[in-house]
């Protein structure tokens, strides 16, 4: 876990990191020392968030994978049926929480469960691969043509007021 790639870093409510990479690799850092979380997966995680004690660690290659951790328990998968790759998600202090991925999709979390966004604007891209909870309730995507060399097609999704998506040109 430790030669493992890093792909991102977040911090918890207590202000410490949690990091995620390359063969489901977690390492949460507990004031004194980066320690290895078991994430039950041996996907890549390409990010990860907290709000609240809910730390939602997500990625995967052909298919998604979205991990949840309440407090000090483990890692539990509530991926969704049929999820493709997912690299962004956003967790808010009340444990609402937003996730988007491969082919534009987004997801949200309710009741404990992630379900796709079925009014969510799909752009035609390859992935939205970061997603931001803004103060006022309001999710935000951003993504494109990410997952290949093109690195074109640039999207922007915001739901909330006003909703909608715009395509820089």
């Amino acid at each position: 876990c430790a030669q493992a790639a890093v792909t991102f870093v977040a911090r918890d409510s207590a202000g410490n990191p949690w990091v995620v990479g390359a063969q489901g690799a977690v390492l949460h850092y507990n004031g004194t020392a980066f320690e290895s979380v078991p994430s039950g997966t041996n996907q890549t995680l390409f990010t990860v968030h907290s709000g609240g004690d809910l730390v939602v660690a997500v990625g995967g290659s052909g298919t998604g994978v979205i991990l949840e951790r309440q407090g000090d328990s483990t890692f539990v998968d509530r991926t969704p049926a049929a999820a493709g790759l997912i690299q962004g998600v956003a967790v808010g202090a009340a444990g609402q929480a937003w996730a988007s991925g491969a082919g534009g999709i987004m997801y949200q979390r309710e009741s404990e469960q992630w379900t796709r966004a079925s009014s969510a604007p799909v752009p035609a891209v390859e992935s939205l691969h970061a997603t931001y909870l803004d103060p006022d309730g309001g999710v935000w995507a951003v993504g494109g043509n990410v997952l290949s060399a093109k690195l074109n097609a640039g999207a922007i999704i915001h739901r909330g007021k006003p909703s909608g998506s715009y395509k820089p040109a």
